[in-house]
């Protein structure tokens, strides 16, 4: 497949190969992308809902679901009902979350690295000033 010519089009081909990419690079820890992030939230904030963990990671319940179960399997995360609101499940980091998440934070540095290496370092720097420039104007259109 040849590179797209418009922003439009590129953006989806690069997303595609960092996330192929990370996956690779998750794989040893037996995580897929996506739970990585799951990872990363808890770890920031933790509980949070299986409902929050969705609508942040912009993923469906059931996807959510899913993730957090295998995540469960694994030793990563609990969950138990909300004692505010028994309808609500409520997600916790395990210690074993937190070593793997940890871990995560190596592999991201890795990917990081591997994803802009080819760049100078202003080159880099513009780079995350434009991305941000073009998520701040996303943003603004899907709002208005």
């Amino acid at each position: 497949m040849s590179v797209p010519r418009n922003v439009s089009a590129l953006i989806p081909v690069v997303a595609r190969e960092h996330r192929s990419l990370a996956g690779e690079l998750l794989q040893p820890l037996g995580l897929y992308p996506g739970q990585e992030l799951a990872l990363m939230l808890l770890a920031e904030s933790s509980p949070r809902s299986l409902a929050e963990l969705a609508e942040i990671l912009h993923v469906t319940a059931p996807t959510m679901t899913v993730m957090i179960q295998r995540m469960e399997k694994k030793g990563l995360v609990t969950k138990e009902r909300s004692t505010e609101n028994r309808r609500q499940v409520e997600v916790r980091l395990t210690v074993e979350g937190e070593r793997t998440h940890e871990r995560v934070l190596g592999l991201w540095d890795t990917l990081d690295a591997r994803t802009v290496s080819h760049l100078s370092p202003a080159e880099q720097v513009e780079l995350q000033r434009l991305l941000r420039l073009t998520l701040d104007g996303v943003r603004e259109a899907a709002e208005g």
